[in-house]
């Protein structure tokens, strides 16, 4: 008999990154397992906290949090080495000076922003991440549903601690 996929597990997390070098995520899956079956924490509450403690870990790769009623993306956020989630090349096409671009958010519905260079050099250029929650600050981690509502995934955040069901 086939069983429905919620059968097997409550959440999946995942890794954006094609080429990702799972060793690099050692520090964050070790907090993560002894918060979520040591000390019974919720997925989806201690997420964020444990992200902001991994921000070297965003580098390489966004962090997929799956479960059979919704899904979200965190993807980290750097004013100059990631903007707006992207990953950028460090180098102006145009003079080749290191580390000199600057970004200005465009259109925050769309995601799209302008890069430009000191030397004259601008492009711009769409994030694909719209309608994503970005940090407050220039750098941290934005987040992106992929499925589901953000009702469904307010309601698992207001579950009292008896109901996580993390088994």
């Amino acid at each position: 008999m086939l069983m429905m996929p919620s059968a097997y597990f409550n959440h999946v997390i995942g890794f954006g990154q094609a080429n990702f070098f799972p060793h690099l995520a050692i520090p964050f899956l070790t907090k993560l397992i002894i918060k979520n079956f040591i000390e019974c924490f919720s997925i989806l509450r201690i997420l964020p906290d444990l992200l902001k403690e991994e921000e070297g870990l965003g580098a390489h790769t966004s962090i997929l949090l799956l479960s059979h009623r919704f899904a979200l993306e965190y993807i980290w956020v750097h004013h100059q080495l990631r903007p707006f989630g992207d990953a950028i090349a460090l180098q102006c096409p145009k003079c080749y000076t290191i580390r000199t671009l600057t970004f200005k958010l465009l259109d925050s519905k769309s995601g799209s922003y302008q890069a430009s260079c000191p030397c004259g050099w601008a492009d711009k250029k769409p994030s694909g991440l719209g309608d994503t929650l970005l940090p407050k600050g220039p750098t941290g981690w934005a987040t992106r549903l992929l499925y589901g509502t953000l009702a469904i995934v307010d309601g698992i955040w207001k579950l009292p601690c008896l109901m996580y069901n993390i088994v």
